[in-house]
């Protein structure tokens, strides 16, 4: 898919922002059966409240997915990659960055920052759910996102799940640090080495 393609809502970050067609429809269709299910459970709801909340919800979903997107884009701009644009489409969302990471660590906290951002903000949505358990209203859509921002950061951390980053971050990154373990080991040995050699001669020099 162009990320490039739909329609420019804005710039975060200097980063171009484009919802691309097939939004639109799971936008509508999402915001269709949260009001039929927040209708179901909230008979005590009116219609315009079932659907203002339905709608306010779906809104607040694609956001945690933006919100997602931005964490991979803000941690790839620290290390100087080019972020093209963000793109929300029918599967969620996608960042575009101009190059791949120069390294292993930073591709994988490229990688695990959309997860952990989808983490916070299962924190934030389930504190507030917690907090107003009497308001209905204001519970009952933040229960929802808690959930939806927990299996989306859960899915993200899947190798291969997330069309941000290489799905091989996390495996490069082991693959790094065990050849840098193994070069620091290979070295230390060497220096013990060569300080037991050095004993040997002056214990040869010295009867």
């Amino acid at each position: 898919m162009n990320s490039e393609s739909g329609l420019r809502i804005g710039r975060i970050f200097g980063i171009p922002i484009y919802l691309h067609a097939s939004w639109v429809f799971v936008f509508g269709a999402l915001s269709y059966l949260l009001t039929g299910q927040f209708t179901q459970e909230h008979p005590r709801w009116t219609s315009t409240q079932d659907w203002a909340i339905g709608i306010a919800t779906s809104l607040l979903f694609f956001a945690s997915v933006l919100f997602h997107e931005l964490s991979h884009s803000v941690v790839a701009q620290h290390y100087k990659i080019r972020v093209v644009s963000i793109t929300l489409f029918i599967f969620g969302g996608v960042a575009r960055i101009g190059r791949e990471a120069s390294s292993a660590f930073q591709e994988f906290n490229i990688a695990i920052a959309g997860p952990l951002a989808s983490f916070f903000l299962f924190g934030a949505f389930y504190g507030v759910a917690v907090i107003c358990p009497s308001s209905e209203l204001i519970g009952a859509p933040a229960s929802y996102l808690a959930w939806a921002n927990l299996v989306l950061g859960a899915f993200n951390l899947a190798p291969g799940q997330d069309p941000g980053v290489r799905p091989d971050a996390i495996r490069r990154l082991a693959r790094h640090t065990w050849t840098i373990g193994t070069r620091c080991l290979a070295r230390f040995h060497r220096l013990l080495l060569a300080e037991r050699r050095a004993g040997e001669r002056g214990a040869n020099r010295h009867p």
